[in-house]
């Protein structure tokens, strides 16, 4: 038998064995409503923490606290220049490219695919520059050029018309980097200079000669802004070489937070918003928050017994067959598919070559298979030539991977297809199974 079709009669011998096993049904994920105001948007997204990440030509890399992820974007023109914001107020930080005036923004952060909203808003040689300009909870669009500081509001008009003017200031001399961030926690952007290590820092666009400064970094560091703490503040930063300077004040800025992530070659650092960036189990996709809760799940009294006497005459069958599949999605399979990537807490699934019946359902089925294996007893070292740790570690990654991408979490992501729900089911079990 081939070897895929040898893990998908696995994953369907574990699938027969859930009825048994789950005392009752879990429930599949669901989307949730949107946040219908701006003020709920803005509590919704209070407390995101930033992490240190890298813009490539083709995608982003984070760093979260349990270990670096990566994700596919589209790919990047040449002389143009990545985003990142929440241009709908749903609370998820999506991508955005400018090129010579032209923006293309999308509300998805998984299959990010065509762009959701297009505009001209700029010129060539503009440097564009982003921040929610009047507290909204969206994130707006604006240019620099030289000193004059061009900003309009979002969402995009969708009529074709061109974006209105929201400010036109002067701020600086026009040398420097441009940055903006909320330097005061008040919901709404302020704009900033980065020059040779001083920061020139504005709390309001209509009052920008009112500054504040800093002298953080040095000639030749790449400034980067971002809350680093979740407290609404955001804090100033530089990166140089591979070294990342992260100060949550701004009037202590030599108080430091200090981390370690290079740049490759033709990567930028940028500041990536998360959800609960201190926790270790970050879904750095997801909206800010969602709103009900998991359905209990009642523990079958079969959990922790050995297979083999719980089954029946047909437990050494079944026995074998859970063995000899786990040998092959723990050896064969993982080899060919995620030991590369055994280190990443998340993985962009739904950047694979297929459907999602490919994506999404074969990795829940393999992760339910294991995940049985491991509670009923049917787990032999000896036959399938890894510890008991390197299952776990295997059902842990694709079940918090497929669970990250699930569109009730991630803006673009699965779950609106016919057996999409069983999907869900699958996954689910695997996760309570391990619990």
């Amino acid at each position: 038998m081939a070897r895929r079709g040898l893990g998908v009669v696995a994953s369907l011998v574990a699938c027969a064995l859930v009825g048994a096993l789950v005392g009752a049904v879990v429930p599949a994920l669901t989307a949730d409503a949107a946040i219908s105001t701006p003020e709920a948007t803005r509590k919704a997204t209070a407390g995101r923490m930033a992490v240190p990440a890298l813009f490539s030509a083709d995608g982003i890399r984070a760093l979260l606290p349990s270990g670096n992820v990566a994700y596919h974007l589209p790919a990047l023109p040449d002389g143009g220049v990545r985003a990142l914001g929440d241009w709908n107020g749903d609370g998820a930080t999506t991508p955005g490219i400018f090129d010579d005036g032209r923006w293309q923004l999308w509300n998805q952060q998984q299959r990010v695919n065509s762009p959701t909203a297009t505009t001209t808003f700029g010129q060539p040689g503009d440097v564009p520059i982003t921040g929610d300009w009047n507290g909204d909870g969206r994130t707006d669009l604006g240019v620099v050029r030289g000193s004059e500081w061009i900003l309009t509001l979002s969402p995009v008009p969708h009529d074709g018309s061109a974006p209105v003017v929201y400010r036109d200031l002067t701020f600086g001399d026009g040398s420097g980097t441009p940055v903006s961030g909320d330097w005061d926690g008040d919901g709404v952007d302020g704009i900033g200079i980065f020059d040779n290590g001083i920061w020139t820092l504005a709390d309001s666009i209509d009052a920008p000669t009112t500054t504040r400064t800093a002298s953080y970094g040095a000639t030749g560091d790449v400034p980067v802004v971002g809350d680093w703490d979740g407290d609404g503040v955001d804090g100033i930063g530089v990166v140089r070489d591979a070294a990342w300077y992260l100060s949550n004040s701004l009037d202590a800025p030599r108080s430091a937070l200090r981390a370690t992530f290079a740049p490759q070659p033709g990567e930028i650092p940028v500041a990536w918003p998360v959800p609960d960036a201190a926790g270790e189990a970050t879904c750095p996709t997801s909206r800010a928050t969602r709103t009900g809760h998991p359905d209990q799940v009642v523990p079958s009294t079969l959990l922790g017994s050995d297979v083999r006497t719980t089954v029946g005459r047909t437990g050494r069958r079944v026995r074998g067959s859970l063995e000899e599949s786990e040998r092959y999605l723990l050896g064969a399979q993982y080899d060919a598919l995620w030991r590369a990537t055994r280190t990443r807490p998340y993985l962009d699934l739904l950047d694979r070559p297929g459907s999602d019946e490919i994506q999404v359902r074969l990795p829940a089925m393999s992760a339910l298979a294991v995940a049985i294996g491991l509670t009923t007893g049917a787990y032999d070292r000896s036959v399938i030539g890894e510890k008991r740790p390197a299952g776990v570690r295997y059902v842990t990654q694709l079940v918090r991977s497929i669970a990250c991408a699930h569109i009730s979490v991630s803006p673009g992501g699965w779950g609106r297809g016919w057996e999409t729900p069983h999907w869900a089911m699958l996954t689910g079990a695997a996760a309570w199974l391990l619990w």
